[in-house]
């Protein structure tokens, strides 16, 4: 009997060893833990633009559809340490508001408003873009170093859809103007200001270049990064929910500033909106 127990204690000490440091997995009905996912978290308050609604409908008379697909990392243009002024078209229109995030080195510059105008992070540049045409242009303060990438990511309407957006709320019931997103490892929840939880996981998260950043560690990261999202619910109206889409922050050493959520509200037998949310 003795005997048996050490054997016990032996195999019980070798597990705790081989589990140390590992991702851990427990059958289905558990949730996984990843703790390469840590170092870049994207908990916070999210809103919409102005105080209004955080997922919007979009009127059938404009021409809209209420789906969007999203584009990350389209490669724009190439540093040369010598011009300041770049334009050219995005490769997918029409282009959905208040999604276009063009970074160029230290700079980013994002469509806030809704306007066409492009705010920088850093003082001095500028830039614009038509929705309809998907043509952009930047006016950079100093040059990009020479193999400086220029990358855009936005959102952009099913072929042959143009229009603007309204501000008319894109869920049935309860308008949703604020999430707080609870990351923790590979496991999300949100929960609206209507007091509804939607639960589910992070996907990849990549670099404004499009490389995988979760392996093996994304600890050293800084700049663009970009993580895909799928979370499920049942909204204040009754309606079982899908939300899909991508969070997006600047990656500093040890941060994640300027965080934003993008993606597509789709209800069972309900209406399907667009997500843009920016952090509080």
């Amino acid at each position: 009997m003795k005997r048996y127990a050490v054997m016990l204690l032996v195999a019980l000490g070798l597990s705790s060893v081989l589990m140390t440091g590992c991702e851990w997995t427990a059958g289905n009905s558990v949730d996984s833990w990843n703790s390469r996912y840590n170092s870049l978290n994207f908990s916070a308050v999210y809103v919409g633009a102005a105080n209004g609604p955080l997922i919007t409908a979009y009127s059938a008379d404009a021409g809209y559809s209420g789906f969007t697909n999203q584009v990350f990392g389209e490669v724009l243009a190439a540093g040369d340490s010598v011009r300041k002024v770049f334009s050219g078209n995005l490769q997918h229109t029409p282009i959905s508001t208040k999604t276009l995030m063009i970074s160029a080195g230290t700079y980013i510059l994002m469509d806030n408003d809704g306007s066409g105008l492009l705010d920088s992070n850093l003082a001095n540049a500028t830039g614009r873009v038509v929705y309809a045409t998907g043509s952009w242009e930047v006016t950079l303060p100093t040059a990009p170093a020479v193999g400086t990438t220029i990358t855009a990511n936005y959102s952009y309407y099913a072929a042959g859809l143009s229009g603007r957006t309204n501000t008319v709320s894109g869920v049935s019931g309860a308008t949703i103007y604020n999430f707080t997103v609870q990351q923790e490892g590979e496991n999300l929840t949100i929960i609206d200001n209507n007091g509804r939880n939607y639960t589910g996981k992070m996907g990849s998260i990549r670099t404004a270049g499009g490389g995988d950043v979760t392996a093996p560690d994304s600890a050293g990261v800084t700049g663009e990064v970009m993580a895909q999202f799928e979370v499920h619910g049942v909204s204040a109206a009754g309606y079982e929910v899908t939300m899909v889409g991508n969070f997006s922050g600047t990656a500093g050493t040890g941060t994640l500033t300027t965080r934003r959520m993008i993606g597509t509200w789709t209800e069972t037998g309900g209406v399907t909106g667009n997500i843009y949310g920016a952090e509080q």
